[in-house]
């Protein structure tokens, strides 16, 4: 919203969420550090997290975003800075505290605030850059909640649920899981909800799972079909490209480029184009 919204359509899109009903907006401060603003208004000095541009109107936006979110009772939540920044070094250990404190310093008299860190990265990737921005914003501004915005299908409590800055977990549920979708939908056609989200809305539901009279039986034991203690040879399709993967965290490698593999090792044919939900009659 600072960066890709002049204020004409910022103020169309903060009167729609008005007018629906939203209380809080998730919205990234810093994507990346060469941010500008529609007005061309730089975020930083030399591409520095630790030294932010005063002087080109770039902070100004976002104090008018805050500002005109407050007057229609809703709360910002500050991503302060994406993943990416911290896992490619530009927000670091030297200039997490600088650029911490000047948030704080410059937004703890605003009262709708909620302060989130991360960015669909994981809290073991870097973990000292986000505590040292916990920990300095719970100083400088005790006054706003913090919490952690985890990789998909990961909670932040998995690193910082005992970290005393963290005031509550965050939990993403995406990432390409549509069947995660189709079990939200189905539980909000259970509890009589709406959709949240275009996602969950044209997602398929899970009735050919249920059936009017409970059955205790257990279920037949399926046993494997494959051997699976058997690997793929070192020619196998794309034997060289997973080798280079590293497994020890999970989902922690090119989903896309995995799943290419996996399909040409089993169908042996180029995969089809992705399919993505969407809305049909």
């Amino acid at each position: 919203m600072f960066e890709r919204l002049n204020r004409e359509e910022t103020e169309t899109y903060l009167e729609d969420r008005h007018r629906k009903g939203f209380t809080v907006l998730q919205v990234m401060v810093l994507h990346g550090v060469n941010e500008i603003s529609q007005e061309g208004g730089r975020a930083l000095v030399n591409d520095d997290p630790g030294t932010p541009d005063l002087e080109h109107g770039y902070w100004d936006r976002v104090d008018w975003v805050v500002e005109r979110a407050a007057q229609k009772d809703m709360f910002i939540g500050m991503v302060a800075a994406w993943g990416s920044l911290v896992k490619g070094g530009q927000l670091n250990v030297s200039n997490a505290h600088a650029y911490a404190a000047f948030l704080a310093h410059r937004y703890k008299s605003r009262p709708n605030i909620v302060w989130i860190l991360g960015g669909d990265i994981r809290g073991s990737q870097n973990p000292e850059v986000w505590r040292i921005m916990g920990r300095t914003l719970k100083a400088d501004d005790p006054g706003h909640l913090i919490t952690f915005h985890p990789f998909g299908r990961t909670q932040s409590s998995m690193w910082f649920h005992n970290e005393p800055w963290l005031d509550f977990n965050m939990f993403q549920s995406g990432h390409q899981r549509y069947d995660q979708a189709s079990v939200i939908r189905t539980m909000e056609l259970m509890l009589g909800l709406k959709p949240m989200t275009h996602f969950d809305a044209a997602s398929r539901v899970l009735a050919a799972s249920f059936q009017p009279t409970p059955n205790p039986a257990p279920y037949a034991l399926e046993k494997p079909r494959i051997p699976l203690d058997e690997k793929n040879p070192t020619n196998a399709p794309g034997a060289r490209e997973s080798g280079k993967m590293d497994f020890a965290e999970a989902d922690d490698i090119d989903e896309d480029l995995l799943n290419d593999i996996l399909w040409r090792a089993i169908r042996k044919d180029a995969p089809p184009p992705p399919t993505r939900s969407y809305f049909g009659k």
